[in-house]
C-alpha cells in the first residue's frame, strides 16, 4: 500500500532530480499555506472552529483536494469502508481472477492499555516529541518516523476540517518513508510475521446489491451525495424542500370581505 506522495515521487523519478523527499513534502506544505494570501491558515486559525493549525491538518485537507501526502485514506466506519470498496468497481468479467473482485481492507487499532499496539507507541512518542519542544502544534519535521494512525476523534490531531471527513468518519495512515509500503514499515516496526490488515474480497458482480443495501441504511444512508457532500447543492436542495412544504394553515373557501 503506497501513499499518494510515494506514487507520484516514484513515477516522477523525483530522486534522480536530487529532490529530497522529505524537502518535497514541506514544500507542498509550504506553497499550501501561502496560498492566496494565508487563505487556509486564517481560516484555520479562528478560535471558535477548533480546527488544527498543525502539519496533519493541512495534510488531510490536501488529501481530500487530490495532492500527493504521506497520507492513506481509511475510515473508522466500516459501512464507509465497505463503499468506497465497491463503489468505482464496475463489473467486466475478466480472465483474471483477480480482475473480478474489489477489496476491503480493515486495520486493528484498538487500544488495549495491556498490550499496546505500534500505534498506541507511536502516538505516545508523538506526545513526547512535542512536550519535548513545547510546541502546541504538529509540524511535518516532529512526527516520528515510521506508522502514525490519525482519526477525526483524535483531539491532538484535529482533522476534522471538511465536510468529506466527517461524513466518511476519515482517518488516515501516515507513512514517512519515500518508497517503502505500509504492510513493510509495520513488519519491520513490529519484528512480526503478522499481517498489517485483514482482506476481505468482494465479487465486483455484488455491486448493485451493496450499493443498495447502503442506501437503505436507517437514519444514515450511505450514497454518493452523502459520502461526497457538495456545498453548492445545499441552496438548490433547501430551495426544493421549502417550495415543496405545504402550509398546514387552513385555507379560507371565500375571501374576507371589507367594509
Amino acid at each position: 500500500m503506497l501513499t499518494s506522495a510515494q506514487r507520484f515521487w516514484l513515477e516522477k523519478d523525483l530522486r534522480l532530480q536530487e529532490i529530497k523527499y522529505s524537502n518535497f513534502i514541506e514544500a507542498l506544505l509550504e506553497a499550501v499555506k501561502e496560498w492566496n494570501y494565508k487563505t487556509i491558515p486564517t481560516y484555520f486559525s479562528q478560535p471558535h472552529l477548533n480546527v488544527g493549525i498543525g502539519d496533519l491538518a493541512f495534510l488531510s485537507l490536501m488529501q481530500h483536494y487530490g495532492m500527493p501526502t504521506p497520507l492513506l485514506d481509511f475510515t473508522s466506519n466500516p459501512l464507509v469502508g465497505l463503499y468506497f470498496s465497491v463503489e468505482p468497481s464496475s463489473y467486466l468479467a475478466s480472465y483474471a481472477e483477480i480482475d473480478n473482485y474489489s477489496s476491503l481492507y480493515m486495520v486493528d487499532i484498538t487500544d488495549d492499555p495491556d498490550k499496546p499496539t505500534i500505534f498506541q507507541k507511536q502516538r505516545e512518542k508523538l506526545g513526547n516529541i512535542i512536550k519535548e519542544h513545547s510546541e502546541d502544534r504538529i509540524s511535518f519535521k516532529l512526527i516520528p518516523e515510521g506508522l502514525l494512525y490519525i482519526d477525526d476523534k483524535s483531539e491532538e490531531f484535529k482533522i476534522l476540517n471538511s465536510m468529506n471527513i466527517s461524513n466518511q468518519s476519515g482517518s488516515f495512515f501516515f507513512n514517512s518513508f519515500e518508497n517503502l509500503p505500509l504492510e513493510m514499515v509495520y513488519k519491520d516496526m513490529t519484528g512480526r510475521e503478522e499481517k498489517f490488515a485483514r482482506c476481505v474480497n468482494i465479487h465486483k458482480n455484488l455491486r448493485p446489491y451493496a450499493l443498495s443495501k447502503l442506501a437503505d441504511v436507517e437514519d444514515n444512508p450511505i450514497t454518493k451525495d452523502y459520502i461526497f457532500p457538495d456545498i453548492y447543492k445545499i441552496a438548490e436542495n433547501a430551495l426544493s424542500k421549502a417550495l415543496a412544504t405545504k402550509s398546514t394553515d387552513e385555507v379560507d373557501a371565500e375571501p374576507e370581505e371589507y367594509i
